[in-house]
């Protein structure tokens, strides 16, 4: 959820307060799916909306051992949640406490969860990074529960939405138990927990996405839903997941809240989802994995300095100082928004590009360009308050996602931030490599024949139906690296009739490991694409071994 930052107690609470009609429709359709619950739980239950729809919904036909707990760590919340539920007569069986969710400790909580128990709710939509940066304590306690990896764990892909972190106690806990979940999250949230179920082969089911009006309910501009999730009373969880019939698991997706007919169903493949399943299981050769690693651009996390455009001979920055600078480290620059379907490239854009690799020395700039080094020294405040951690004990005025493949001539490159899986051909200027910044993804190439051909595949009709089946458009980031790393370009040329050019370019190249085993899990923007792995010589009678200590002639350079 967008929230602003006028109000950063309501901000750390994830205090949006569910209308009472919204509850009365979740409650409805929750009814419509026929499972009976007897206990219901709030865990962050507010002013108590969803308890007195429950209550409402009941008045017709009262159910005796129908048993109300609701929690907040709000006691103002929780005295109007009295209040509000008194009005239904104090004779119900009802439990409001003052409870933090983020202390409560789940495996215990899960000893006496009695049969027939639904979790309700409408928990916080906030992110831990934004709750960080407000100094706040309401957050779980820090863990690596995603099971991030080295880079992973430190950069973006581990930022997390709370309400993330909460339903996934939760799915663990009901799964093998006659429970059930049932909240309003955000769409990407309702994804994960559904893949964190069958990656974790958890003994759930019925999985449900129902489409919500956030704008409407709530005031903000994100894509929001109702996630349902089934428990089931058996010990093989791999019998009672959702499963279709060339889909690991499926997730129905409803249009509204009222529709019981489902309008798509996504699925989950070895811990990678599937926007298309009816697509992907036609196209799903595809999924065999990239033959070369595809390549975020460079991340510097300072653009008012380390951007600048060319005014004749000197350059500004973006505090609008003017410098007089050599073109030693200074490279044309491609953001996202250039090569966007219909961007159009800013020559007169430029980045400095003070390393060739990632943790290598900075201080040989000092010998090689004076001027350059002067500029960042005036700007070194700036460059050392950097937040992300990754810069912390790195050379001075470093940047990530750079290396050898950087300076290749050629790349066929991609922006994350756009939903148009639409591929753009850059090519050198001014006898410079072009970088592209972070928010770009791309292929290098010493050829242009290479580029050419590799733009060619991935522009066909059968690639863009590939990835449309895998895309998720409503994510902050639609495309991302490890989407990338899911097609393989050798299979997709021997769809096209196109394997005997590939061989001619590529050879008998097998998918590189580093991009098979790039990270499934991340919606959200990561880091430093991962190192590639250099290809095997050709041992070939016609052909001599390559030299190893030389890059490649094609696709990319090792790290």
């Amino acid at each position: 959820m967008s929230l602003s930052r006028k109000d950063p107690g309501r901000i750390e609470f994830g205090d949006f307060q569910t209308p009472p009609e919204l509850a009365a429709r979740v409650v409805r359709a929750l009814g419509a799916l026929g499972w009976d619950f007897s206990r219901v739980i709030e865990p962050t239950c507010g002013t108590g909306a969803f308890l007195c729809a429950v209550l409402e919904s009941r008045e017709q036909a009262p159910n005796p051992d129908l048993f109300l707990s609701g929690w907040d760590i709000n006691a103002g919340h929780i005295e109007r949640a009295r209040g509000n539920l008194a009005k239904y007569g104090r004779d119900r069986a009802i439990s409001l406490r003052e409870r933090n969710v983020f202390q409560i400790d789940w495996e215990e909580e899960g000893e006496d969860l009695a049969p027939g128990t639904l979790f309700l709710g409408n928990p916080p939509w906030v992110t831990n990074s934004s709750l960080s940066s407000l100094n706040a304590s309401n957050l779980p306690k820090k863990s690596n529960f995603q099971k991030r990896s080295g880079y992973d764990a430190l950069t973006g892909k581990s930022n997390f939405d709370v309400s993330e972190w909460l339903l996934i106690q939760i799915a663990n806990l009901i799964s093998g138990r006659d429970a059930a979940m049932a909240f309003i999250v955000k769409t990407s949230v309702a994804r994960k927990i559904f893949r964190h179920a069958v990656a974790g082969e958890l003994s759930l089911r019925d999985f449900r996405i129902y489409r919500l009006d956030a704008r409407k309910n709530f005031g903000v501009a994100a894509n929001a839903c109702l996630f349902f999730a089934r428990g089931v009373p058996e010990p093989n969880a791999k019998d009672n997941i959702s499963r279709g019939e060339n889909v690991a698991a499926f997730c129905s997706v409803h249009d509204r809240l009222e529709n019981p007919e489902s309008s798509a169903n996504i699925g989950c493949l070895e811990n990678r989802l599937i926007a298309d399943s009816g697509t992907y299981a036609e196209l799903r050769d595809l999924d065999a994995g990239s033959e070369f690693p595809w390549r975020s651009g460079i991340k510097h996390d300072c653009s008012s300095v380390m951007i600048l455009t060319r005014e004749n001979s000197r350059y500004r920055n973006g505090l609008g100082q003017i410098a007089s600078l050599p073109d030693d480290y200074l490279y044309p620059l491609c953001k996202g928004s250039d090569i966007a379907p219909r961007g159009r490239p800013s020559v007169e854009r430029f980045v400095l590009v003070t390393q060739k690799n990632v943790g290598e020395q900075t201080d040989s700039i000092r010998r090689n360009s004076r001027a350059t080094w002067e500029y960042l020294e005036s700007h070194r405040e700036r460059l050392d308050g950097r937040k992300s951690v990754v810069y912390r004990r790195s050379p001075p005025f470093s940047i990530f996602g750079v290396g050898r493949y950087s300076f290749l001539p050629w790349k066929t490159a991609i922006s994350g931030l756009y939903k148009d899986a639409r591929f753009t051909l850059i090519g050198p200027r001014e006898n410079k490599p072009v970088m592209l910044d972070d928010t770009c993804y791309f292929l290098s190439f010493r050829s242009p024949e290479e580029a050419h051909f590799v733009l060619r595949l991935l522009n066909s009709g059968i690639a863009r139906r590939f990835l449309d089946a895998l895309i998720f458009r409503d994510n902050k980031r639609p495309i991302t690296a490890s989407l990338l790393n899911r097609l393989s370009l050798k299979a997709l040329a021997g769809r096209l009739d196109l394997l005997e050019e590939y061989i001619a370019l590529f050879g008998q190249t097998k998918v590189d490991s580093a991009a098979a085993n790039a990270s499934a899990l991340d919606d959200d923007p990561g880091g430093v694409a991962p190192t590639a792995a250099r290809r095997k010589p050709d041992t070939s009678p016609d052909r001599p071994d390559r030299d190893e200590s030389r890059p490649p002639e094609s696709m990319y350079a090792p790290s």
